[in-house]
């Protein structure tokens, strides 16, 4: 017997309730608005949030660093090092935490988060979405950014 005979008779429901779905070809580079089966159309569903992944001054920063670095990461950076691109960036990144003052509050009731004022801005409900919290992991994860987060915390 196969375990996976379910699967037809589901995909043959998901077919004939028009629920299937599948990838569609869109022309254009991305932005606002894309080019669907040779129409215009708005892009509800997009990313690109910042509309950036279409501009021109980055599309020439990332030739511009293919040509350079060529593609691909070559490996872990621990076993294969990493360019002074990454290096770079970290100390970039790093370099932003030194001029800006967090303040930590905590509340009177234990059941409440701690305030959070980061240069004078109170900011305790906009650092906890889940966008914020899909990317601090990379961004603490730098070890001179690192660095200056215990270093604050040590403060606090």
């Amino acid at each position: 017997m196969n375990p996976y005979s379910w699967l037809d008779k589901s995909l043959e429901t998901i077919h004939r309730a028009n629920w299937y779905r599948s990838v569609k070809a869109i022309a254009r580079k991305p932005g606002a608005i894309v080019e669907l089966s040779g129409k215009p159309v708005v892009n509800f569903a997009s990313n690109d949030y910042l509309g950036l992944a279409g501009d021109v001054r980055l599309i020439e920063a990332a030739v511009a660093a293919t040509e350079a670095y060529g593609t691909g990461s070559t490996g872990s950076r621990l076993t294969s090092g990493h360019k002074d691109l990454h290096r770079d960036l970290e100390k970039a990144i790093a370099s932003l935490i030194q001029d800006v003052t967090i303040k930590l509050t905590s509340p009177n009731a234990v059941e409440l988060p701690t305030v959070v004022h980061i240069d004078g801005k109170e900011v305790t409900t906009d650092i906890r979405t889940p966008e914020v919290t899909a990317n601090v992991s990379e961004i603490a994860a730098q070890s001179a950014v690192r660095a200056k987060l215990v270093e604050m915390q040590q403060l606090w």
